[in-house]
């Protein structure tokens, strides 16, 4: 019996209903028709012999364990899929059900780890069918690679201890407050009340979690099991293809705003400050809700009556600022409604507000509206998805760029306006610039495949890995510049003072003198008002950062640095105006 033989008269029968058997009785399924259905499955596929030997292994297989299948037919399955700790048991078992017919593992779903071609492990789920034909026994199994979702269950169990450990903290504080303040009955009601929000709320929260991670997971696993079932038309299994790739982007999403929250926690969520144009932020946030915006038949309208500053600024973050309150607006505007998002200059900053005429929010919610883990409607009658965590995020964004963000409404089915206000570039306040001088066009939009030229651009480079300096000297040269290069600070000392570069290129931690002592002691040599001076460095945190622009530096960049960025940046350098400003306060 071929494995098309075992798979029509025996395999298929684990997933048909009665009259599906019926009709399966009725009329054959070829042998192309049958390799199509594997081939076309949501899980791998693979077949083995009473001798251990693979005799097939479908499309889904080679995805999920790296191997072609030609290369893997009429090899032993321990070899390819068992890593080597399992492989004695794995024998053992086979002999066993051989000699007994009896096997713990047999048409069971159970999860175990499987071997990668690459050499690492991974989870799956698998469920092994055994048959007989002819005397000699055969068996076929189906395994799904469940990575994401153990990944998944982990990081939701971290977020649950954290959350235990908040609690258990805020308990303390609670029994040494009752302890200190026993004599005032109002406060040690009001301590008693805040533990108790603060459980509710972590118990509102873990609630949310687990809903808003089991319904998109209940999608794609029932979706799945269509995708395998070969009775699925073309029409059905297209359909199940896009419901789980919806639901997939709905826990990407998900996760993101997990991880994102646990980063602002723990103090390590990072910015990439760059001058950009707040317009062009905008309108990239614009362009990504679109489609959401128009299955509810809401118009979204930008308006401005003057051309905004420039602001300093992460713009992937600002972004993602902007996608957060336009999508939360879509999300409690009723369908046929109106969204407006209005950008201009208020003094020395830009504000941007977004105003909708939706659902409103409750005046006793409003002054929490920004609180992580606080939602205005918990209860599990509630008509909005969500973990509550967006405007949390925009808050902590908005307030790393040295901005503000704030929420009014008249109150339910008023609509509401969310205002976040950002500061303008120093550099626009001092020099008069716009962000047709200084900002978006020349920072954000360089293409890295064409960057700019720096054709006789005089540029030193101090560093003392040797192949960091033959590097960047290469890509510089091949840009147009004049290179020169030192290993250590003091022969760059030397060498300033003979080639008179234009654009100081240095690394910080070097032997005897740093790249902080370097430019003091340039600073020290007359003339030296032209020159710009840029950190290169592996020293990438926000106080390294702050470090080396309080030093002098008027651009810091982390290490790993794009190349093409490097050439754009000295090229935006020498345009850039006062030396004496760090106009470009970014890492990249």
């Amino acid at each position: 019996m071929t494995l098309f033989e075992w798979f029509r008269n025996k395999g298929a029968r684990y997933f048909l209903s009665e009259s599906e058997k019926t009709l399966l009785d009725r009329f054959e399924i070829s042998e192309q028709r049958t390799r199509t259905i594997l081939d076309s499955t949501y899980n791998a596929f693979i077949g083995m012999n009473s001798e251990g030997l693979i005799t097939d292994w479908n499309l889904q297989a080679e995805r999920t364990f790296g191997w072609k299948r030609t290369e893997v037919l009429g090899k032993e399955l321990s070899e390819i899929v068992i890593p080597h700790k399992y492989r004695e048991a794995h024998k053992k078992g086979l002999a066993h059900y051989l000699n007994t017919g009896e096997g713990p593992v047999l048409n069971k779903r159970m999860e175990i780890t499987a071997l990668h071609r690459e050499g690492h492990e991974i989870p799956v789920e698998m469920t092994i069918f055994p048959f007989e034909h002819k005397g000699k026994h055969l068996f076929g199994s189906f395994l799904h690679d469940i990575s994401e979702r153990k990944a998944t269950e982990s990081k939701v169990r971290n977020l649950y201890q954290e959350m235990e450990q908040r609690v258990q903290e805020r308990t303390q504080e609670l029994a040494l407050a009752n302890k200190q303040l026993k004599e005032d009955a109002n406060i040690r009601q009001r301590l008693y009340e805040q533990a108790q929000t603060a459980n509710r709320l972590k118990d509102e929260f873990l609630a949310t979690v687990s809903h808003e991670l089991r319904t998109p997971l209940n999608v794609i696993l029932g979706h799945s099991d269509i995708l395998k079932d070969p009775a699925t038309s073309t029409e059905e299994a297209q359909a199940s293809i896009n419901a789980i790739h919806r639901n997939a982007q709905i826990q990407v999403q998900i996760i993101s705003d997990l991880l994102d929250v646990s980063r602002i926690i723990s103090g390590k969520l990072q910015l990439h400050v760059k001058p950009i144009d707040v317009e062009s932020v905008v309108e990239a946030a614009y362009e990504s809700v679109q489609i959401a915006a128009k299955s509810k038949n809401i118009k979204v309208r930008v308006e401005g009556t003057e051309r905004v500053k420039a602001v300093g600024g992460d713009p992937e973050r600002l972004q993602q600022v902007l996608w957060n309150l336009l999508s939360n607006a879509i999300k409690f505007t009723p369908k046929g409604g109106n969204i407006t998002v209005k950008l201009s200059n208020v003094e020395s900053r830009v504000q941007i507000d977004v105003i909708d005429n939706g659902k409103g929010i409750d005046p006793d919610f409003l002054p929490y509206v920004f609180e992580r883990f606080r939602q205005e409607d918990a209860t599990t009658t509630r008509r909005y998805g969500g973990l509550g965590l967006g405007l949390a995020i925009v808050r902590h964004i908005v307030e790393g760029h040295g901005g503000t963000v704030a929420a009014t409404s008249a109150g339910p089915n008023q609509g509401a306006k969310f205002t976040v206000s950002l500061p303008v570039l120093a550099a626009q306040l001092h020099e008069g610039f716009t962000t047709s001088h200084f900002g978006y066009e020349n920072f954000v939009e360089t293409n890295p495949e064409h960057p700019k030229t720096l054709d006789e651009v005089r540029i030193m480079i101090v560093d003392d890995d040797a192949d960091t300096r033959n590097l960047l000297s290469v890509v510089l040269k091949k840009s147009g510049a004049n290179v020169v290069t030192a290993d250590s600070a003091q022969k760059a000392f030397d060498l300033y003072q003979v080639f008179n570069p234009q654009i100081l290129l240095s690394d910080i931690s070097m032997p005897d003198i740093d790249g902080y002592s370097l430019l003091k002691m340039i600073r020290t040599l007359p003339n030296t008002e032209n020159l710009w001076a840029v950190a290169l460095t592996a020293h990438a945190r926000p106080e390294e950062h702050e470090r080396a622009l309080a030093a002098g530096f008027h651009v810091h960049i982390a290490k790993p640095v794009q190349t093409s960025e490097l050439i754009n940046t000295i090229s935006d350098l020498l345009t850039a105006g006062d030396k004496n400003n760090p106009l470009i306060d970014r890492t990249l």
